[in-house]
């Protein structure tokens, strides 16, 4: 038996990404553009939370401020190097020795 699929229904492995919707939701709905829209309701948050949450929230914010910070300052940086297909930089990571 075979089972007819439409091409724009089929897939291969990996992610299925289309550019032309990539392209609108990125010009739409930019990634910041929620703690922008919801900035309001952010603080209201904030004001109601008990003084552990509130604690919690002040160590984690001190914890990943330097994070933070160089990320904002890195975000246009280009690479320095180019890609190897197939290799897999995650695992070489994970077994260098501290």
């Amino acid at each position: 038996m075979k089972i007819v699929v439409a091409e724009d229904l089929s897939t291969v492995p990996g992610t299925l990404v289309r550019e032309k919707d990539v392209s609108y939701y990125s010009k739409m709905y930019p990634l910041e553009a929620q703690f922008v829209e919801k900035a309001a309701d952010r603080k209201w948050e904030a004001s109601v939370w008990s003084e552990d949450l509130s604690e919690f929230q002040r160590k984690h914010n001190e914890r990943n401020r330097d994070l933070v910070d160089a990320a904002e300052i890195s975000g246009d940086i280009e690479p320095t190097d180019t890609s190897e297909l197939g290799r897999d930089v995650t695992s070489e990571s994970m077994s260098c020795p501290n």
